[in-house]
């Protein structure tokens, strides 16, 4: 709800919506992936990300992600998004993007 608020007060702002499961879904070739919550389904996510630039992930997957209480998971989604932000090469819906009741875009971007 805060975001959503936010985005509402800052229309001026580029601000896009990223799904990690979409980037995960891309980095591997458009294939599905096993469950993240399945030792299999983080072990892909974590050699995909390492693929992608992501060379301390094993430090925060340990050492650092003890001192937030963060689940591995949520990392590695985390790390996902970042991608999305820095690699973006595409958005559900393609094109222009549909708009909410109050004018806010709807797209997923990847």
């Amino acid at each position: 709800m805060e975001v959503d608020g936010f985005v509402r007060a800052h229309r001026d702002l580029d601000i896009r919506e990223a799904h990690p499961e979409l980037v995960f879904l891309r980095l591997n070739g458009d294939a599905p992936l096993s469950s993240k919550h399945a030792e299999e389904g983080l072990a892909l996510r974590r050699r995909l990300l390492m693929a992608n630039g992501f060379s301390n992930l094993d430090d925060w997957l340990t050492v650092r992600r003890a001192r937030t209480g963060a689940q591995r998971d949520d990392v590695l989604d985390a790390c996902a998004v970042a991608l999305a932000a820095r690699d973006c090469v595409g958005c559900l819906p393609e094109g222009t993007a549909p708009r909410d009741a109050l004018g806010v875009q709807q797209q997923i971007w990847f």
